[in-house]
């Protein structure tokens, strides 16, 4: 139980830092992110969520 927890609590944190990329370029503070760096986002979001389940 505590284990699921710490694994949901990474996952908020990573789709949190996804959406603070995508609100940066928005907004225009950054140019663009990487597609790879979006992409590993992407890729521990869903590795976490495989977990959980």
């Amino acid at each position: 139980k505590i284990r699921n927890a710490v694994y949901q609590r990474g996952i908020c944190e990573m789709r949190e830092a996804r959406s603070c990329c995508d609100v940066a370029v928005a907004r225009g503070y950054v140019g663009s992110i990487s597609p790879v760096t979006l992409s590993k986002i992407d890729h521990v979001i869903g590795a976490l969520v495989k977990i959980v389940r």
